[in-house]
């Protein structure tokens, strides 16, 4: 799965204004797509405007700075994403999910 980035997060990550980034979309200079008024940007996007090497060593940078992997970032959204879903969800309906996903998961076995 691909991550997609917001302005906001190329920002951030290239340490420069977001008014940066947004100047860079309208005049055709950062790939990206869009839903609505929303600007998505994804790692391929960031490769093309840049280069992969750079793009590698800007995200593994960023990462360091708050001890995750990509993985876990990925992994954090996800879980923010669900946990925002669920809130909303019923306490019955919500035990009810959790009772058959306990009975569709088996344990890993040990080597």
């Amino acid at each position: 799965m691909k991550k997609v980035f917001t302005v906001q997060e190329v920002s951030k990550i290239l340490h420069v204004a977001p008014a940066t980034i947004y100047a860079e979309l309208k005049h055709g200079k950062l790939p990206h797509s869009r839903v609505g008024r929303k600007y998505l940007i994804t790692r391929q996007n960031l490769e093309e405007y840049l280069s992969p090497e750079v793009v590698q060593e800007l995200l593994d940078t960023e990462t360091e700075k708050i001890g995750a992997t990509w993985l876990d970032i990925t992994t954090e959204d996800m879980a923010k994403g669900i946990a925002a879903a669920e809130a909303d969800v019923p306490v019955d309906e919500f035990s009810a999910w959790h009772k058959l996903m306990q009975a569709a998961v088996k344990p890993l076995e040990k080597s």
